[in-house]
């Protein structure tokens, strides 16, 4: 069979160091067993991976064998499909956008190009006009992590905000993704995030109260 070739020839079970020939010559001094083992051709594997990291798969990869292509995704970053190059459905998907490395399996029968994708983790950016506002999140699987404006979280996680006005100013208002929210504390949680955010608090001056008064000087 053409898809196959000689791994190894043995000699009552011991195998022959080099002989790996379509043909065995032996000197038979006594009774024994001679036997070929074959494995399968080498395959051409191709790995065309997208921005978010790098891909590796089982070397060299025969005819015949189940080979295992391992993607492994940078930082902010998660495994998204593994896919047979023309095929209508992922060898591999990532539907719940798990963290680390993921792998799959296929058994190979030709040269073949395997395509892998890597999905963003989404970026939370905020900012607070005359105060503060801080963040935290789940990041790589560490929850209440302390956040930076810019930086990524987990899919599926909530981020929780919380303002402090500077002296002399008061909360005026919320916003996410430049739109007004109904929301009149100082904290402030999202939902579950799977894309972008971006976060902003107002605080406007607090305005100066007019106070009246009269000097009563009565002389008894």
């Amino acid at each position: 069979d053409e898809n196959y070739e000689v791994k190894c020839w043995t000699v009552n079970g011991v195998e022959q160091p080099g002989k790996t020939g379509n043909t065995f010559t032996y000197a038979v001094s006594n009774d024994c067993t001679v036997a070929v083992e074959l494995w399968g051709v080498k395959q051409d594997v191709t790995l065309q991976t997208g921005d978010g990291g790098n891909a590796t798969v089982t070397d060299p990869a025969r005819y015949g064998e189940t080979i295992t292509i391992t993607a492994t995704p940078d930082a902010g970053y998660v495994v998204d499909t593994i896919t047979v190059s023309g095929a209508e459905t992922p060898l591999y998907q990532n539907t719940n956008k798990a963290n680390g490395v993921q792998t799959a399996k296929y058994q190979i029968t030709a040269g073949t190009t395997f395509e892998i994708t890597f999905a963003e983790k989404p970026v939370v950016t905020f900012s607070a006009a005359n105060g503060s506002l801080t963040a935290s999140g789940t990041v790589d699987g560490t929850a209440d992590t302390k956040l930076t404006s810019g930086g990524y979280v987990d899919f599926g996680s909530a981020v929780t905000f919380t303002a402090a006005a500077d002296s002399g100013y008061t909360l005026d208002g919320w916003y996410v993704d430049g739109e007004a929210i109904e929301n009149t504390d100082l904290t402030y949680t999202t939902a579950a995030l799977s894309d972008n955010v971006r976060v902003e608090v107002r605080f406007a001056a607090i305005a100066d109260i007019p106070v009246s008064y009269a000097v009563n000087d009565e002389t008894m």
